[in-house]
């Protein structure tokens, strides 16, 4: 906007305070190049933007096979790598061949503002039989400890932690220096076992969710089809 005002405010200052030895044109040309110098070192930096390692996981899984028509699990100990996460795929893939979950949706309840986040199930003994239902191919997670102590967060990396059998760790994405957060890992894990894909542009059949239903219900939900066992 500065910029913007900086044209109609040139002429004005050109011919309210002529400079005698220059025409009007030039003292207006020489004006909008003081202004530009001015503004140059302030609002021509674009901030980098900030993955959190989020970017360099999608990269990774990029590479594998197994990624095309996977479903995810992303999950992250604050309330913004998720989300992060989700964008990165949708830039890369707009096919829409991966179908992404949020832990703090499916393993999580909360409310309306994000907060007072409850887990839905006890731990990572009740998770993983829902998780085979899906089935979840990969689980993506950081194991940062955020503002808010997510417990779901805490179950998944336990399990994936202390159950080899389940889980294997495919790759290790370290994030860059961020001002003011914390610096995490994100891990991808690959499942042991991966179980019977659903057909491509079909919803898996482990969950739930409120898109198919008439009239559209708000906000949209996604549910796992394994009922919630509260600790």
């Amino acid at each position: 906007p500065a910029i913007m005002l900086a044209v109609p405010g040139a002429r004005h200052i050109a011919g309210r305070f002529p400079i005698r030895f220059l025409p009007g044109g030039l003292a207006q040309d020489l004006l909008l190049l003081l202004v530009a110098l001015l503004f140059s070192g302030n609002i021509i930096t674009v901030p980098a933007k900030a993955s959190f390692g989020f970017k360099t996981a999608v990269d990774q899984l990029a590479q594998m096979p197994q990624f095309q028509n996977s479903v995810v699990l992303v999950s992250s100990g604050d309330r913004i790598g998720e989300g992060i996460f989700i964008a990165e795929v949708a830039m890369r893939d707009r096919s829409g061949g991966q179908v992404v979950l949020r832990a703090d949706k499916v393993l999580a309840d909360s409310n309306w503002l994000g907060t007072d986040t409850r887990p839905l199930y006890s731990g990572p003994s009740q998770i993983m039989p829902c998780l085979e239902a899906v089935p979840v191919d990969f689980i993506v997670l950081d194991n940062l400890q955020g503002d808010a102590h997510f417990e779901h967060h805490r179950q998944l990396l336990e399990l994936v932690t202390k159950h080899p059998e389940w889980w294997r760790l495919l790759g290790v994405a370290n994030a860059s220096t961020v001002t003011g957060r914390q610096l995490s890992s994100v891990y991808i894990y690959g499942a042991v076992n991966p179980g019977a894909r659903s057909q491509p542009g079909q919803s898996p059949s482990g969950i739930l969710t409120s898109l198919g239903r008439r009239p559209l219900e708000w906000p949209i939900s996604v549910r796992l089809v394994c009922p919630a066992q509260t600790p």
